[in-house]
């Protein structure tokens, strides 16, 4: 397949790792508007009542500090080059544009998604879970709840304790909601 048919394939939204970022903050009872036009950047996530907002980034696109994100295409690298760095700058315009506005920006790369560190940053950035009707939602980000989801499960025994570790103190913040 020649680069521009590949390059074409690529979306803007809805995305693989923005479709787990949103399984996840749902299951946990978060709400949100998605791919949110009126903002600076066009937030993947945004909590309005919050003014907070999540861009989920591809490491590539965005240029992350991972291997993923140091690459660049082999050929026409002046092109690329210009390219990404502008994605860049855009970036980092919108992000000031927003923090400028009073909103909470934070930014998830497309290689920490399955961090639950990461994830557990994220819970906190949101706040607690609003209400659903008369009942507190019901935290999912246990690890077998989480594979049924589509999200890939922890690989070492670290990582299934921090995960744990992060559902217990999910499942925490709610009882202690429902029982002052």
């Amino acid at each position: 397949m020649d680069r521009s048919r590949n390059m074409a394939r690529i979306r803007r939204a809805n995305t693989r790792p923005e479709m787990e970022v949103r399984r996840f903050l749902h299951g946990l009872g978060y709400r949100y508007r998605v791919d949110f036009a009126g903002l600076p950047g066009r937030p993947d996530l945004a909590l309005l009542g919050r003014r907070k907002v999540v861009f989920v980034n591809g490491c590539y696109w965005h240029r992350h500090d991972c291997r993923r994100g140091q690459s660049i295409p082999s050929t026409n690298k002046d092109f690329w080059r210009d390219k990404l760095s502008g994605n860049l700058l855009r970036n980092l315009k919108d992000i000031a544009g927003l923090l400028n506005s009073g909103w909470n920006v934070f930014v998830i790369w497309e290689c920490e998604i399955h961090d639950p560190k990461v994830l557990s940053e994220l819970q906190r950035f949101l706040g607690p879970p609003l209400s659903i009707g008369h009942r507190m939602a019901q935290p999912e980000p246990c690890y077998r709840s989480g594979y049924k989801r589509g999200l890939s499960p922890p690989v070492t025994p670290q990582q299934k304790a921090l995960w744990r570790e992060v559902c217990a103190c999910a499942r925490q913040s709610i009882d202690s909601r429902d029982n002052p």
